[in-house]
């Protein structure tokens, strides 16, 4: 019987160590695969950076069209604006369909120019609306104003061009899974001056940016897991209720602005009017205020349809 147990003991113990080493040659293999790729993201950055503005139109479009023709996504792409835009035949939904792919392609490649763009993007801009920026401002006690956007034109350029602007902007951003692609990512946007917020842990942080006086960007487009069913070009979702909920309790403006592609690395930034929502919100009106929300959102979309990001499987509800 002491043998038995003296046997047990050892497999236990060797079990622990064969578990053990494995763990660590993952781990080695996992730190190999973060550092590569930080590294590929690095020579990339600065290939794009060393280019010509029209060649790198070229390359994001390609780039597109490698994304389309390997299917990235792209029945998800397909069926999500085949019901969004019915009024559109098959013909029309290919056509928009390849042109999202050029789009995602190119702004993929004026993200990396962010590295050279600090305080120049201005010039990529026509903007209209900056009014309704500083009238809001003046309607917030503390200064704080919540931008509303979506995934929509260059939304990352757009945060980067209003802090340009002279605007404090901090902003709500998803965590890359790969950590040296998320650093990366990050690093280029603090450059111009975005201060960032965790998507996942970032409520205590967007409360304080408000009250000191930024500009929050919230994107507020995408699947949301604990959000309100409601209907978005006519099917349900679920849609995230932050921005009217925080607007509400922390008296400040939400500022609908959309940034919309005119031209490789040229866009128009388009600042809509301030919603002043009210302290006193249950829970129809703050539907009523998330459905002005996404009927703005919708209206942009229609009008700009190769914009929007299609890819992301929107309707789960």
């Amino acid at each position: 019987m002491l043998n038995l147990k003296n046997k047990d003991k050892m497999d236990w113990r060797w079990m622990k160590y064969m578990a053990a080493k494995n763990d660590n040659h993952k781990n080695l293999l996992a730190g190999v695969k973060n550092r590569a790729a930080g590294a590929v993201f690095d020579a990339v950055c600065i290939l794009v950076n060393f280019l010509p503005e029209k060649l790198l139109a070229g390359t994001g479009s390609l780039l597109g069209k490698i994304g389309y023709i390997l299917g990235v996504r792209r029945e998800t792409a397909r069926d999500n604006m085949e019901k969004a835009l019915d009024e559109l035949d098959a013909k029309e939904i290919d056509s928009r369909l390849k042109g999202c792919y050029k789009h995602l392609g190119q702004a993929a490649i004026e993200f990396l120019l962010l590295k050279s763009k600090q305080g120049s993007l201005r010039r990529h801009f026509d903007i209209t609306g900056e009014e309704y920026i500083e009238s809001a401002r003046n309607m917030s006690e503390s200064g704080g104003v919540i931008i509303y956007t979506a995934h929509l034109g260059n939304w990352e350029w757009m945060g980067c061009l209003i802090s340009e602007l002279g605007y404090p902007v901090t902003a709500i951003a998803r965590t890359h899974k790969r950590a040296a692609i998320n650093e990366r990512i990050n690093k280029l946007r603090e450059s111009h001056g975005v201060d960032l917020v965790d998507r996942k842990k970032g409520i205590k942080d967007s409360i304080k940016a408000l009250n000191k006086g930024d500009l929050l960007i919230i994107i507020g487009d995408q699947h949301a897991s604990k959000g309100l069913p409601m209907d978005f070009f006519g099917r349900p979702a679920s849609v995230h209720r932050g921005a009217v909920k925080m607007a509400a309790r922390y008296d400040v403006p939400i500022v609908p602005a959309f940034s919309i592609r005119s031209g490789f690395a040229r866009y128009r930034l388009e600042i809509k009017p301030a919603l002043k929502v009210p302290k006193d919100l249950d829970l129809e009106t703050e539907k009523e205020w998330l459905k002005r929300l996404l009927r703005i959102t919708e209206e942009q979309i229609a009008e700009n349809p190769e914009q929007w990001l299609w890819l992301h499987r929107r309707w789960k509800v």
